[in-house]
């Protein structure tokens, strides 16, 4: 398998596509999400740390994910020790994951040009307004999110060349017809039911709790019942960017600032190239030699090149600038048009090269680049006005550190007040991770006390700031029984329904498989609903695994069993029969193609699996 992966990298117009230009938003590596910097550190993988904050921020995200998903029940799991400790191992398994992903691209040489990141991010609906690219939308979400404009950047460049990773295995694999034929047969199936619901609501409401049962699961869940903590705020928000619609440009400011940075506009010298790739030197001298008796190069490539992507254009590389060309075809060194190389021996096989034809670099005229001017023009004097302004606020805090007035006064923006909130119901505008920590984490209140300052500035990405004052803080706390009551009485009644509910369903199915469940079920005054049709594909949930789980009927013979729904009432199961799902020809090759997206997903797993065989991987116990 890891040969496989490695032989795959010997395509030439791929190492081109993925080599294309040198990172510049984070040179030299991989962004802080990826490796940990700090010596504080939880695990090591092939010498590259991942710190603790690392760990405990992805540890952050993971809880808020399972809290969004599980509601109420995970913060009984939260109160779980040992689930806790299984969530960390999987966390950490995580990031050790990722940081092996992005070794083994870079030992493959993947990269990805700064233009196709930008481009990325720009086409992503949910940075845009109005099919715009919304520059103030992109750095608000991303700094909720907590990552810097670098950072962000960063991880979509590795999500792209994750996915030209997968395209690499994207030949990997075919799917046989019998294969095809008893996947679909299972994904397309209708078993056919009839369901009887034991509610639990009903079950509930049976339930009786005693002073003592109360008190005791009080006890043992205290942690589960708290009042978050909560704050009072009053803000002001900084933003150079809002400032550049106040701002405008002569055309002496055009022409002075093309003329100072004109070497920013020049367009490097363009040479377009056709390869042929051979597996011999013998294979590539006889090539060669043809080529120099008049032969086609473009029908020499399409016949015998083994580069599949460029063969099929006859060799065409197309348009490349210097930091964009590999080293094979720099060593080729052509500089005249049509000119042929020699024969270009490499570790994955031998090249001819044809210089097609050359662009030379030429600065772009003040027409082209004055819309680009303008923005570049209006961007800096923001930016300048804002620290200006900055500056001002600071001091401005410095003489009256007790409230916002003097902030107010030298902005001149009105300071917005909010409500009390927690960490989990922040108010939109200060839904900012550097925001949200600075409040929660950042201890207010023995600040308050040892300094006497109410009010601080929070710098953010993006030429952005948010001046802020706690008005009001509630500790958290854990709530009294007597206010919890009814809430732990619920929970209790709900444990208990659920633990009848599944010895009346076990003792119904019993009956049923012993034909006599139809009798008993009338005395309790249940009954089978209407026949109805599942596919396992549509209605997938754990009540339809347990159906698909089930054994297939005999001719009139219904199979019996009993499951929980998504809402937890109780579930009896009469299967009566099955429907076969079958493929018209049309939807065969997008049924194909998503068989084929599991095989990558497969290939991507078990590369996984030999690079953490192959990895040197130290994980340190939690309390070194």
């Amino acid at each position: 398998m890891m040969e496989y992966f490695r032989t795959s990298t010997k395509n030439l117009t791929l190492k081109i596509i993925l080599f294309f230009i040198v990172l510049s938003f984070i040179a030299g590596g991989l962004g802080s999400y990826f490796i940990g910097r700090a010596t504080d550190y939880v695990a090591k993988v092939n010498g590259e740390k991942i710190s603790r904050a690392q760990l405990e921020q992805a540890l952050q995200n993971e809880r808020h994910r399972l809290k969004q998903q599980l509601g109420e029940h995970f913060l009984a799991l939260a109160d779980n020790k040992d689930y806790m400790q299984q969530l960390r191992k999987k966390v950490i398994d995580q990031l050790i994951n990722q940081i092996l992903i992005v070794q083994y691209t870079h030992h493959l040489g993947l990269k990805i040009d700064d233009e196709h990141v930008k481009d990325t991010i720009r086409k992503m609906s949910y940075f845009q307004t109005d099919n715009q690219f919304d520059n103030k939308k992109y750095l608000n979400l991303i700094s909720n999110m907590g990552y810097t404009p670098d950072e962000f950047a960063e991880l979509q460049r590795q999500q792209l060349i994750n996915d030209q990773l997968l395209q690499i295995f994207g030949n990997s694999e075919f799917v046989l017809p019998n294969e095809i034929k008893r996947i679909s047969a299972l994904l397309l199936q209708k078993r056919h039911v009839r369901l009887a619901t034991l509610n639990l609501n009903t079950f509930q409401n049976r339930q009786k709790v005693t002073d003592e049962e109360i008190k005791d699961y009080y006890d043992k869940n205290k942690n589960t019942f708290t009042n978050p903590e909560q704050v009072k705020v009053s803000f002001i928000i900084m933003d150079a960017e809002s400032m550049e619609n106040k701002i405008t440009v002569n055309k002496s400011e055009i022409k002075d600032f093309y003329e100072q940075h004109s070497a920013e506009f020049i367009q490097p010298e363009l040479k377009n190239y056709s390869v042929i790739q051979l597996k011999t030197k013998k294979e590539a001298d006889t090539t060669l030699d043809k080529l120099k008796k008049g032969a086609l190069f473009s029908d020499l490539a399409k016949n015998k090149s083994i580069d599949s992507i460029s063969r099929k254009k006859g060799g065409q590389l197309g348009w490349l600038e210097p930091d964009t060309t590999v080293d094979e075809i720099k060593q080729a060194n052509l500089t005249e048009k049509g000119q042929l190389s020699g024969v270009i021996e490499s570790s994955t096989g031998y090249f001819i090269f044809r210089l097609n034809d050359i662009k030379p670099s030429y600065v772009k005229p003040l027409s082209i680049v004055r819309n680009q001017l303008i923005e570049k023009i209006k961007q800096e004097k923001a930016i300048q006005a804002y620290y200006v302004l900055q500056k001002k606020v600071s001091e401005a805090m410095i003489n009256n550190h007790k409230s916002l007035a003097s902030a107010e006064t030298v902005s001149g923006l009105k300071a917005q007040h909010t409500a009390f909130f927690g960490r989990n119901d922040v108010p939109s505008e200060l839904n900012i991770k550097p925001v949200i920590k600075a409040i929660f984490d950042g201890d207010w209140v023995a600040k308050k006390t040892q300094t006497g300052s109410d009010a601080d500035m929070i710098n953010l990405d993006g030429d952005r700031a948010v001046v802020i004052r706690v008005d009001e803080h509630k500790p958290k706390r854990i709530e009294p029984l007597k206010k919890v009551r009814d809430k732990v009485q619920k929970q209790i009644r709900a444990q208990k329904a659920q633990k009848q509910i599944l010895v009346e369903g076990e003792k119904f199915l019993a009956a049923l498989k012993e034909g006599k469940g139809t009798s008993e079920m009338k005395s309790a005054g249940l009954s089978f609903g209407e026949e109805k049709a599942l596919s396992y594909n549509s209605d997938h949930n754990a009540l339809v695994e347990s159906i698909f789980a089930l054994n297939l009927p005999t001719k009139n013979k219904p199979v019996y069993g009993f499951s929980f729904d998504q809402n937890n009432n109780g579930v009896l199961i009469e299967f009566l029969s099955v429907t076969e799902g079958k493929l018209t020809s049309s939807e065969k090759q997008a049924f194909i193609s998503n068989i084929q997206s599991g095989y990558n997903i497969a290939n991507i797993e078990a590369l996984l699996k030999n690079l953490r065989k192959e990895a040197d991987i130290e994980i340190r116990s939690l309390d070194q």
